[in-house]
This record gives structure tokens, C-alpha cells and sequence, in this order.
């Protein structure tokens, strides 16, 4: 894990961000987003301790997020996790509620082009976006239509949903 201190609120808070998507070396949509999040967070803040999580320091094989990053987030809870993408790991929520958790929903692309995924991963983006929409404490929608989707669909609370447009 690297530990980077910054600031932008008068509370020294520990977050830590699942960082997996953003350190490839081809990066798309979702990893570019990752990628620019995080160089964001550095140019914001200097009183926080941001802990980034990847796969070389936390060495998961298979289900990263939901066994890997979860056992690491149980052993060493942080004040709140960022995951920039649909899945957060519900096991850490479970037995550390106290971590608050933000995730990141990009669309609902498996709903509606399923012929562009094959049926094992349209299953786990399913079954992963309900669940992280049912244990984040905040959810960032990138785009209005993300946010009347999640409410429509999958029957989230508005006021549960920012909208945060992607920038430039």
C-alpha cells in the first residue's frame, strides 16, 4: 500500500482507493477516470492520508475486490473508501460498518448491450452494481441518465446519488 498525505477539509481522515483500475499501462474509459481521479486527489488535498490499493500490494488471484481488498480493508480499516468503479467489498462493509463507503457507477452498459458482454460477466456486473448501490453510503453517478437509471432499475434512493460529470 503507499500512503499519501493531504488536504482539503479540516479532518485528518485515512481514505483509501482501490487504485486497480487506474496503474495499467492500456487504460480505458473507467481507468482513465481512475487514472485522473487520483492525480486530482493529490493537486486537493495535504491533511488526509489516502492509502492506494492495487493488485502488487495486495497479490489476489481471483475476486480482488470482494477477498483481497477486503481482508486488507477488515485488517486495516480506513475512515472511508473510494472504488471508481461498480464493485465495493460487501464482506469489509459487513464487519467494519463503520468504513463509509463511495462508489463510482458508470453506466448500466450490461443492461443494455448485453451482446457486448459475455453471460459470466453480466452476471457479476449485475450482481456486483446491486450490491454496491445497497452497501455505499454515497454513490457518484457519472451522468444524469446513470442516476434515473439506478433509480429506475435498481430502485436506489435519490438522495443517496451525486451526480459528478466527468470532466475533459
Amino acid at each position: 500500500m503507499i500512503d499519501l498525505t493531504f488536504e482539503f477539509c479540516d479532518l485528518n481522515l485515512l481514505i483509501a482507493i482501490d487504485n486497480s483500475r487506474s496503474n495499467k499501462l492500456q487504460r480505458t474509459g473507467t481507468e482513465n477516470y481512475s487514472y485522473h481521479i487520483v492525480c486530482g486527489l493529490y493537486k486537493l488535498a495535504k491533511n488526509h492520508t489516502i492509502r492506494l490499493y492495487d493488485r502488487q500490494n495486495i497479490p489476489w488471484s481471483r475476486l480482488w475486490t470482494q477477498m483481497g481488498l477486503a481482508w486488507e480493508l477488515i485488517k486495516n480499516p480506513p475512515d472511508i473508501l473510494f472504488v471508481p468503479a461498480h464493485t465495493l467489498p460487501f464482506l469489509a462493509k459487513i464487519l467494519r460498518p463503520k468504513i463509509k463507503m463511495v462508489v463510482t457507477i458508470h453506466d448500466l452498459g450490461y443492461e443494455y448491450l448485453p451482446q457486448y458482454h459475455q453471460w459470466p460477466q453480466r452476471i457479476y456486473l449485475n450482481w456486483s452494481t446491486v450490491l454496491a448501490c445497497k452497501v455505499a453510503d454515497r454513490i457518484i453517478a457519472v451522468s444524469a441518465a446513470t442516476k434515473k437509471d439506478l433509480i429506475n432499475k435498481l430502485h436506489v434512493a435519490p438522495q443517496k446519488i451525486d451526480v459528478i460529470y466527468e470532466g475533459a
